[in-house]
């Protein structure tokens, strides 16, 4: 069993789904389950994602059958997690290999539920932007948080 289920929707990210599956595939802590969410693209996501499952038995693809959305197809993949923790990536993002190792470790060590990091925006490989989050939360700025990513 997976400690970490990896939920990733897409939608028409062709272009560079390749990059983010290549960054999962390839952090150093292994014990993951990836389940792609696909919400009707119509271009080769699909495909690249299935070459990917053909090489490596932790991926899994999930087709909706109509254009639900972000937080639906999102809520799919969470539905389908059999990990002890979930992580959230976009068919955009690009984890740095320790990701999963450092969050982790993080979150058993200090006996947390949740965690979030900081992350960079890279545009054109012209320059980067590090943008950072505060050091907690309430519970309240967590809900606003959530409900931004959501809709």
């Amino acid at each position: 069993m997976p400690e970490v289920s990896i939920v990733l929707p897409s939608f028409n990210s062709e272009k560079f789904i390749e990059k983010t599956l290549m960054s999962i595939i390839n952090q150093t802590f292994l014990a993951w389950e990836l389940i792609v969410i696909d919400d009707c693209s119509s271009d080769g996501t699909v495909e690249v994602v299935e070459r990917y499952i053909a090489g490596d038995s932790r991926i899994k693809l999930i087709e909706n059958d109509v254009n639900q959305g972000a937080a639906v197809t999102r809520n799919k993949g969470i539905a389908e997690s059999k990990g002890r923790y979930v992580a959230f990536i976009d068919s955009d993002d690009e984890w740095d290999r320790l990701k999963l190792q450092t969050q982790l470790g993080c979150m058993k060590e200090k006996e947390i539920a949740f965690c979030y990091t900081k992350y960079s925006i890279h545009a054109a490989e012209t320059f980067e932007i590090l943008i950072d989050v505060p050091a907690s939360l309430t519970r309240s700025d967590l809900y606003m948080f959530i409900g931004t990513i959501a809709t």
